[in-house]
């Protein structure tokens, strides 16, 4: 098979690269399992089957023993089952608590509640203990809450507002919006100064905006306007880069890094001058090496014939 040149403007001829399938032949390929890695799945399957564990912390646990992957064991598991070499999982997307379990739940919420901590943290802290899932205990947390056997966990996370925040938070949003700032900038401002992070202000100025509670912002994000001096540095440089061959992204990269803006900016920047006229000759200029380009990759392809 023969290959071909292409033109990039602005760059040297390259030859195009053949196709890959000849290269997938080094494909990987999947490792089998041998007799002894099926009977001891097998083994193991049944006797944390007993201990009440679902297909994935099965398959984690055989997994580290015959250092394979969980996902490969669990589809293991289940090629077996389909077979009928091993019983269904009578846990399968449940994870039963026994009654001990349960007991040591209530006793270390109880405890952990007293120390301070919110759900989540309490959550955290007893899976580890058990070894259970985060999920699955937070789960059997509000399954306790809902029947009554343990209370309302009264402790808040960090980020909460508490109530007697949420008349600071609304004064200061009226303060800053009468300053000028847009919702991103106060949000900035509120967070720092409450020591919040910055997703939860956005996210309770959102929901207090929508609730009445806050005024609608209209001050808009602002870009910083471009000076008389920028816009000539970027017509000047636009026209030398485009005598260089380089693209328009290549050309908004290299004026935004010497204007200290962002590529974005100054590409819409350019948008707008050239539908304005004022990059005739740059464009006239352009053109010209377009040509210039398929020509010469046309004469070096029929060199190659």
């Amino acid at each position: 098979m023969r290959s071909r040149t292409i033109q990039v403007r602005g760059e040297k001829p390259r030859k195009r690269l053949k196709p890959l399938a000849e290269g997938l032949a080094g494909k990987r390929k999947r490792r089998r399992y041998t007799p002894d890695e099926v009977r001891l799945i097998e083994k193991r399957y049944n006797e944390l089957l007993g201990k009440g564990l679902n297909y994935e912390q099965i398959g984690e646990k055989i997994g580290k023993e015959i250092e394979r992957s969980a996902g490969s064991v669990v589809n293991k598991i289940k090629q077996l089952r389909k077979a009928g070499e091993i019983g269904e999982n009578p846990s399968k997307g449940k994870e039963k608590f026994s009654e001990e379990e349960i007991e040591f739940i209530k006793r270390r919420y109880a405890e952990l509640v007293e120390k301070g901590l919110d759900d989540s943290e309490i959550g955290r802290r007893i899976s580890k203990e058990m070894g259970r899932t985060i999920n699955s205990v937070k789960r059997k947390i509000r399954h306790l809450r809902e029947t009554e056997e343990i209370g309302k966990n009264p402790n808040k996370g960090v980020n909460y507002i508490r109530e007697e925040e949420v008349e600071l938070v609304k004064r200061r949003y009226a303060e800053l919006v009468r300053k000028g700032l847009n919702n991103k900038e106060i949000a900035k401002k509120i967070a720092k100064e409450l020591g919040r992070s910055l997703a939860s202000i956005k996210y309770k100025l959102f929901k207090m905006r929508r609730n009445g509670e806050l005024e609608e912002n209209d001050n808009a994000q602002k870009f910083k306007k471009f000076s008389e001096e920028e816009l000539e540095l970027i017509k000047r440089r636009y026209a030398e880069l485009v005598e260089e061959g380089l693209g328009n992204r290549q050309i908004a990269k290299k004026i935004g890094g010497e204007l200290g803006r962002s590529m974005g900016t100054v590409r819409e920047k350019i948008r707008q001058i050239r539908k304005a006229g004022e990059f005739a000759d740059a464009e006239a200029l352009r053109e010209k090496q377009d040509i210039l380009g398929v020509v010469k990759a046309l004469e070096e392809f029929g060199e190659e014939e």
